[in-house]
């Protein structure tokens, strides 16, 4: 008796996808100006950093273990422009 289980090839192309997503977050996602002194270049340095960060991700967009990542990532360069942390601003 032969039992063929299906889906995995689905399953499979998701989770290279992800690979592929967590790669591109890994290098310079982009480059911003900010003065640490004064909130609204903080904001909008945050503003265009999650813009960046969901134009590299748009190819990623619908698969569903690349959300978290995305918003993990946005999370991450917020806190680290706001001074929440003392990572560098590129990973």
């Amino acid at each position: 008796m032969d039992i063929k289980i299906s889906g995995f090839d689905d399953l499979d192309r998701q989770l290279k996808e992800a690979q592929e997503a967590a790669q591109t977050l890994d290098g310079e996602v982009t480059s911003v100006e900010v003065d640490t002194s004064d909130p609204e270049s903080i904001e909008r340095a945050v503003i265009e950093m999650r813009t960046a960060v969901d134009s590299k991700m748009a190819p990623y967009r619908n698969n569903p273990f690349v959300e978290p990542l995305i918003e993990q990532a946005k999370v991450a360069f917020e806190k680290q422009l706001r001074g929440e942390s003392s990572d560098e601003i590129a990973p």
